[in-house]
């Protein structure tokens, strides 16, 4: 005899509605962009983020002294947003890709952004752990020049003004050539050298700001820098094989050859 599952029909319709319901509630407790982590000077933050999603803080609301933001990327090339009280918007993004942190300042003044967020275009479904520290900077500390430098380069960069972020950090690399800001400098040369290979095509002072990223990076300790460093090196050194006139040969022309001994 067949076994009728008329009387279960109510029950499961039942069981639908208290799932729709909670769903429902779920969406609505859930919904929405989570609230900023509050950022305090000094305390480092890390979160776990994918390449599609973004981090939101917010900022200290006293507008009296000046902060500088490093964000380590953690494994993604992550663009940064200071929105204004006003709703105007600044991206920053330094031209290292996924190499080194992030790095700007935020300048006293009422109209001072309050809310910071961090996200990336990659489309890869990476994940990352990027780690955020916001530090104050006395207005007399002799490196304030280079980090407004550093700050503007990240600036114009994600506007595509190359050239203004080329002269900023020409500026800016002097300033941080010495035993205590080794990092700094290594982190001003892997920019100069990423503008000056991939935007201007000048292949010859590529290869040497990215020889002094190298070293600087080594001299600092991070091992890991200095090797995205010598990669970036050895790419500059194929694209230049592409540029220089080669005598008729077979395998490598000796003029491109020479490049790589």
């Amino acid at each position: 005899m067949p076994i009728s599952c008329g009387r279960s029909r109510p029950v499961l319709a039942g069981a639908m509605v208290l799932s729709l319901l909670f769903s429902c509630h779920y969406a609505f407790a859930s919904g929405g962009e989570a609230p900023p982590f509050p950022l305090e000077v000094g305390v480092p933050q890390q979160h776990e983020m994918k390449a599609d999603q973004t981090l939101s803080f917010s900022l200290p609301q006293n507008n009296e002294p000046i902060y500088l933001v490093e964000i380590d990327q953690g494994g993604l090339d992550l663009k940064v947003n200071l929105r204004a009280p006003d709703g105007e918007a600044t991206v920053f993004n330094f031209p290292t890709g996924r190499d080194d942190s992030e790095l700007l300042l935020l300048e006293p003044g009422t109209g001072r952004p309050q809310t910071l967020t961090v996200y990336s275009e990659e489309f890869t479904g990476a994940v990352a752990q990027p780690r955020i520290l916001l530090t104050r900077i006395d207005a007399s500390d002799e490196l304030l020049p280079a980090y407004r430098l550093l700050s503007d380069s990240a600036d114009a960069y994600s506007d595509f003004e190359w050239e203004v972020t080329l002269e900023n950090l020409k500026q800016a690399c002097p300033q941080l050539d010495g035993p205590d800001t080794s990092a700094l400098f290594a982190r001003c040369q892997l920019g100069m050298a990423t503008v000056l290979g991939w935007d201007a095509a000048d292949y010859d002072n590529a290869l040497e700001a990215v020889a002094l990223a190298e070293r600087a990076y080594e001299d600092s300790g991070n091992r890991t820098l200095a090797a995205a460093a010598s990669f970036l090196r050895a790419s500059f050194l194929i694209e230049k094989t592409g540029e220089i006139e080669k005598t008729p040969s077979q395998g490598i022309a000796p003029e491109a050859q020479a490049l790589f001994d």
